[in-house]
């Protein structure tokens, strides 16, 4: 620039203008300490101050938002208000101003949940500030409850519930809360009585469940129970506390009532079942099992015969609930009841809609009651004879009758069936006959016949007794049904016999060595001749068919006797008795009943079980009788009884002695050993060829037996065996009835010592007289005392031999005794005995008869 057309004067001129600073400062004051807890769905107050550091007035925009992360998502609904979202504020100033913050109701419990706040200033947008408010939802226990009972709500609401239950009702739960929660029902109850119920055990009690998660849903349960002895009306409140973590969150209450029970009970324990045939009271405890105070009426009557009269009091007292009271109720029977017939009382007590009933068995007491009656002359012939004579069964059960024959004459005989059962009704010719002695004359005796039953009753009869050439030699008391044919024996008759009823004509001679009557009339004193010379008298029975068929069966298996009959169906009520006796007489089993009209009978079973028959063939009667004493269906069978439960074992064989003496001897063991008393027992003896028996007697004090050898040559095996005939032929083990031995010893060893004794004594008896001879040669002189000498060596060398024998014999007596001693013991006895008798004669010898023996020796 030049200077010279420059100013030297200048004059600058300048305006300054203070730009606007913009700032911003925004501070959370309350709440301090974060993250905050808060309710959901609840405002929640923050506080922020505003400041404008600037230099001149500054408008600022308020806006708030929610920093999402992996848990808080954009879905979460969180309510930001501020009470203006517009604040002007002057350079320096600051301003306080509230902010509301509502977390919605899905807002995770226990979660932060990050909110900034940010003021921006409007002069200039790019200043701003900001702060994070960081607030926790609390846990919400919020759940939803549905409690229903037969669809209708469950509070205040009154449940009938029965007494001696155990009851339930079931809640849904939802979780509709923030977090995973917990659930429990707790229950308190109150009893409100009724009358004058003292019942306890009432009782209710609740579930819970653990560990829900957020709007799931589950099932809780409230149980109570009410005592068995509650009354009716009696009331219990239950209430029912629904916490959640130690918060109650809803609280049901509830009733529970027990209704009316009507029950009835009649005990018969103490009763006695059976009832007189003239009637009988009995007392029944009627017992009140309701649960309010009320009475029954009863209704009794008897099923299973007709004809049972039963009179019942007019009316029953009023019971409170477990009171008891007495009924008595008179009974009486039909005329024709029998007793072991077993009908059904039944007792109904009604109360209301309910109605129990009690079933007592009754039957008639038994009533033992027979007749025995006989008519005279007991006629008798030399084969003997049967008397008119019957048994009547006038009792109201089965009955077994037991004969005796007493005053009978020396020498005759009593045979027949001593014991005889007969069904009710029943009658039956005495099945019994006397033998006289074959040199009876005609001479009339007067016999009793005593018949006892099985509770001692006992019936007597006499009869005098007469001499026939014909007698019967079955009873004269004929009971049939009307169309059969009976077979009458009679003793002195056959085939070419005249045989003429007075009411039927001349009898037909059966095969069975018999005549044969037909059944058409009873006749009370009927006649029987004899080819014209002789009448025997008769009874006859004679009924009508029974008006049912029947059909009886016995199986053949005595280890499991099966007996059972049938009967047909038919019109009106049929009386019925199944008898099952044994061939002693004795009554094992009976049934009796009744079928009503059109009723039939299907295999009735008897049992057999206490039947305990002794061993060999045994046999059993099924009769089937109608309520006459009729046999309308029987059977029998004969079983083959054996007894098993016993044992003869053969342990050990060996030989005693030797030769011809030499015995087997046979060792044993025994089990009920008494039982075969009675037994036909034998020991077999078997070898090759041979074949022997012998006879044994099992049941003694010992059984050791000792057999002699049979003439078996030694080296031959020798078997015996061990068996009984029936019924003893099986016995508890089969397999020890046998033993074996190799025979030895059959030599006689006698025979070998006497030949070396007389060997002995003749070589003594040369070499004596030798020596006397060469004595004699040499001295004449004392030819006369040597001849004496030697006659004295050969009478003491005799007197030996004599003594020898003897000797022998003691030791083999003593061998026998000693039965157990072995055979080297034997050897060495024997051997020491000879030796002392040997040195006994020695010691009697003098010096000459000493040189003879060793001479002898030598």
């Amino acid at each position: 620039m030049d200077s010279s057309t420059q100013s030297t004067d200048h004059k600058l001129q300048f305006s300054l203008e203070v730009l606007q600073i913009y700032r911003a400062d925004l501070t959370v004051t309350s709440p301090l300490e974060q993250p905050h807890e808060v309710e959901v769905e609840e405002d929640v107050l923050v506080m922020i101050k505003l400041e404008n550091p600037g230099n001149g007035e500054d408008t600022f925009r308020l806006e708030a938002e929610v920093i999402t992360d992996s848990i808080i998502t954009e879905d979460l609904d969180v309510t930001i208000s501020f009470v203006s979202d517009m604040v002007t504020l002057g350079a320096g100033s600051l301003q306080t101003i509230p902010v509301i913050v509502k977390l919605p109701e899905n807002t995770p419990a226990a979660t932060p949940v990050q909110i900034r706040i940010k003021m921006t200033s409007q002069g200039n947008e790019g200043i701003e500030d900001s702060e994070t408010l960081v607030l926790s939802a609390k846990q919400d226990h919020r759940w939803e409850i549905d409690a229903n009972y037969l669809g209708n709500e469950l509070r205040n609401r009154t449940i009938i519930s029965q007494p001696g239950e155990t009851n339930q009702i079931m809640m849904e739960a939802k979780n509709v809360g923030n977090l995973e929660d917990d659930i429990s029902l707790e229950t308190t109850i109150n009893v409100i009585y009724s009358g004058s119920d003292i019942s306890t055990g009432w009782n209710a009690s609740g579930t819970s469940v653990e560990n829900i998660s957020v709007n799931s849903t589950v099932n809780l349960a409230v149980n109570w129970f009410v005592p068995e002895n509650s009354w009716n009306g009696s009331i219990m409140q239950i209430t029912v506390d629904l916490s959640s973590r130690g918060e109650i969150i809803d609280t049901i209450i509830f009733y529970v009532e027990v209704p009316h029970i009507e029950k009835w009970n009649a005990i018969s324990s103490q009763v006695d079942l059976e009832i007189d045939p003239d009637g009988s009271s009995i007392d029944l405890e009627i017992i009140q099992l309701g649960n309010a105070p009320s009475k029954a009426f009863a209704t009794v009557y008897v099923n299973g015969s007709n004809n049972w009269i039963v009179e019942t009091p007019e009316e029953l007292p009023i019971l409170e609930p477990g009171e008891s009271a007495m009924m008595t109720l008179n009974i009486t029977p039909p005329q024709n009841a029998q007793h072991g017939k077993t009908v059904e009382l039944h007792v109904r007590l009604r109360e209301g809609t309910s109605l129990s009933e009690t079933i007592v068995p009754l039957r008639v007491s038994v009533i033992h009651q027979f007749d025995l009656d006989g008519e005279s002359p007991w006629v008798i012939s030399s084969e003997g004879g049967f008397p008119h004579a019957t048994l009547l069964n006038e009792g109201n059960a089965p009955t077994t009758i037991s004969l005796n024959v007493r005053s009978v004459p020396t020498g005759w005989t009593v045979t027949g069936d001593t014991t005889i059962v007969l069904s009710v009704g029943e009658i039956r010719g005495i099945p019994i006959q006397i033998i006289p002695d074959m040199n009876w004359n005609g001479e009339t005796y007067t016999i009793k016949i005593e018949a006892i039953d099985e509770l001692g009753n006992v019936d007597e009869i006499l009869l005098d007794t007469t001499k026939q050439d014909y007698s019967w030699a079955s009873s004269p008391i004929i009971s049939a049904v009307n169309g059969d044919n009976v077979l009458l024996k009679i003793h002195g008759t056959n085939s070419q016999t005249l045989v003429l009823d007075g009411s039927q004509g001349l009898l037909e001679w059966d095969s069975r060595e018999g005549w044969l009557w037909p059944a058409f009339q009873s006749i009370s004193d009927g006649e029987i001749t004899i080819n014209s010379e002789e009448g025997l008298v008769y009874t006859s029975y004679v009924s009508m068919p029974s008006i049912r068929d029947g059909f009886c069966t016995l199986n053949n298996d005595p280890n499991n006797i099966l007996a059972s009959c049938s009967i047909s169906n038919g019109t009106g009520d049929y009386d019925y008795t199944l008898l099952l006796i044994d061939d002693k007489g004795k009554l094992i089993d009976s049934l009796s009943g009744t079928l009503g009209d059109n009723m039939s009978l299907d295999n009735a079973n008897l049992s057999a079980i206490n039947w305990a028959p002794e061993p060999g063939i045994r046999t059993l009667i099924l009769r089937a009788m109608d309520s006459r004493g009729i046999e309308f269906a029987s059977i029998s069978i004969d079983y083959e009884i054996i007894r098993s439960d016993w044992n003869i074992g053969l342990t050990g064989i060996e030989l005693i002695g030797t030769g011809k003496n030499q015995q087997i001897q046979i060792t044993t063991i025994r089990e009920n050993q008494n039982l075969l008393s009675e037994a036909d027992c034998l020991l077999t003896v078997e070898s090759d060829d041979y074949i022997g028996e012998h006879i044994i007697d099992p049941s003694g004090v010992y059984l050791l037996p000792k057999i002699d050898r049979p003439p078996i040559p030694d080296g031959s095996e020798l078997v015996i065996q061990f068996n009984c005939a029936f019924p003893w032929n099986v016995e508890s083990n089969l397999n020890d009835n046998e033993v074996r031995i190799i025979l030895t010893g059959g030599k006689d060893t006698d025979e070998g010592i006497q030949d070396f004794e007389t060997g002995l004594a003749s070589a003594l008896l040369v070499i004596g007289l030798a020596s006397a001879l060469a004595w004699l040669v040499k001295n004449h002189r004392e030819r006369k005392e040597m001849m004496q000498i030697t006659e004295k060596a050969i009478m003491q060398h005799l007197s030996k031999k004599n003594k020898s024998p003897i000797v022998t014999e003691e030791v083999k007596e003593e061998e026998e005794e000693i039965e157990n001693t072995t055979s080297l013991e034997k050897d060495e006895k024997e051997l020491n005995a000879q030796n002392e008798v040997e040195e006994v004669i020695e010691e009697e010898l003098d010096e000459f008869e000493l040189r003879l023996r060793r001479l002898g020796k030598l």
